[in-house]
Parts: C-alpha cells; sequence; structure tokens
C-alpha cells in the first residue's frame, strides 16, 4: 500500500487518513532487525513514504519516537515548499522571459518600420537622375553644354582608345561637318575562340559599364565566315539623352580595352 502511496487521496477523499507504520514486522523484515525498538529509521522512511501521497484531508501519523518522526516531517515540508517556491519562480521567469521576447519582437518589428520610412523618405527627397534627361547648359553631366560631340572633337579622342574603335556616323542635321554627318557611336568589334568566351567577355564588359553608371550597347554574334563561323563580341559606346557621343564614351572605352587585353 505504501509503494502506491501516491493512489492514496483518491481512495480517502477529504476524509482524514491515519498512518500506523512506526516499528511494524515488515520494516524488519526489509531490514533484518528483530528489535522493534531499533525500527525507528526505517519508521521514518515509511511514513513520509506516505505523506508523499499528500492526502487533501488531515494526515495522522502514528509513531513510537515523535521527537524523531517530527524533526524528519519538519524537513519534509519544508523541502516540498521549497520545491514549490521553485516551480513557482520558474514559471514566473518563464511568463517574463517570454514577455520580453515578445517586446523584443515588437521593437524590432518598429525598428524595422522606421528604417523603412526614412528609406523611403530619402528616396523621395534624393535628387533626379540628371542622367535621365537631355543635359543643358545648367545640368551638364556630359560636359560640351548638353551637345553630342563633333567630328572634330573626336578626332583627337580616338588617340586614347585602341586602334580597334570606329566612329559610326549618321546622316543629321544637327551639329558636325558640314555635310552634315556626325559621329553618332564608337564601336569595336572583338573575335573570340568560342560562344562561351564571348560570353564571358560580355559579362565583363557589362560589369566594366555597369561599375561606372554608362551603359553601351553589347552583343554577342556569330557570323558565318568565308571558311568557318566565326564569334565576335560587339561593343557600341553611345550616349542617348545627348543623342551621340560624349566624353563618357571614350572613358569607358579606354577601360573597357584593359579588360579585352586581360582575356
Amino acid at each position: 500500500m505504501l509503494g502506491r502511496s501516491r493512489e492514496i487521496p483518491a481512495l480517502v477523499g477529504n476524509l482524514p487518513l491515519l498512518i500506523g507504520a512506526s516499528r511494524k514486522g515488515f520494516i524488519g523484515a526489509v531490514t533484518g532487525e528483530k528489535d522493534a525498538k531499533e525500527r525507528d529509521f526505517g519508521s521514518v522512511a515509511a511514513n513520509l513514504k506516505a505523506m508523499e501521497g499528500g492526502a487533501p484531508g488531515k494526515m495522522i501519523v502514528r509513531v513510537h519516537n515523535v521527537r524523531g518522526m517530527k524533526q524528519a516531517a519538519d524537513v519534509f515540508d519544508a523541502i516540498g515548499e521549497w520545491e514549490k517556491r521553485g516551480e513557482e519562480g520558474k514559471e514566473e521567469k518563464g511568463g517574463e522571459q517570454e514577455k520580453e521576447v515578445v517586446e523584443i519582437e515588437e521593437e524590432k518589428k518598429g525598428e524595422e518600420k522606421e528604417e523603412k520610412e526614412e528609406k523611403e523618405e530619402r528616396t523621395k527627397k534624393a535628387a533626379p537622375d540628371v542622367s535621365a534627361r537631355r543635359p543643358t547648359k545648367v545640368c551638364d553631366p556630359y560636359e560640351n553644354r548638353g551637345k553630342p560631340l563633333s567630328q572634330a572633337q573626336c578626332a583627337p579622342l580616338l588617340g586614347t582608345v585602341s586602334k580597334e574603335w570606329s566612329l559610326e556616323t549618321e546622316q543629321g542635321s544637327a551639329p558636325a561637318d558640314g555635310d552634315g554627318a556626325f559621329p553618332a557611336a564608337l564601336v569595336r568589334e572583338i573575335e573570340v575562340e568560342s560562344f562561351m568566351d564571348g560570353s564571358k567577355l560580355v559579362t565583363t564588359l557589362a560589369a566594366t559599364a555597369f561599375n561606372n553608371g554608362h551603359y553601351p550597347e553589347i552583343l554577342l554574334e556569330r557570323r558565318l565566315g568565308k571558311k568557318k563561323w566565326q564569334e565576335v563580341v560587339v561593343v557600341r559606346c553611345s550616349t542617348k539623352v545627348v543623342r551621340g557621343l560624349s566624353f563618357q564614351d571614350f572613358l569607358l572605352a579606354t577601360m573597357m580595352d584593359t579588360e579585352i587585353e586581360r582575356r
């Protein structure tokens, strides 16, 4: 019965429970102690086991050694109280930690929201991209007063780039030579060993253009030559907002020359 002490409360309900295990024969059978007077320590263990069940009503413990049993019972109750406080403390601490986690998450969300709003505000206040519209005398990111470079201006600049570059001209009415021709683009063709080599070069040149904020036309072609197929990368530099060439096109061409030589 003592081995199933936790089931006792369900059996007795709120009725008083009397435990009379002090110095009983089963204690002697377990310990081998024949003298009943020497079974006090075993009696304490048996009674504490009964108390462990925690009957809801009064629990009466019949003992021979009252002083020893009271001392054991006081310590048993004290330990039980400490355990109870510890569990309550854990629950309280767990609740505080959970609350703290929620507060941290809410604070993080608040910071992210503020950061997003600040970013949107900065975007609204950011100066417009000057290269997105045709330059004027007031706003001239490409210099030359918002006009494309003339044939005469391009001639000395060709000396700063590889001889593989050539000027592409178009017939038109705006500014250039008397015959109406003006440079429309700066073009270079690079023959590569294979289509895959060409794709790698295209990637490299595209990265160079991106890093300089100036975007040419880059084309990878496979042409049928006289005896075999040829893979060619074509680069066409021009500045669309000025409808022709700018100093930026020649600057980008020199950087691309470096990358082409490195391959």
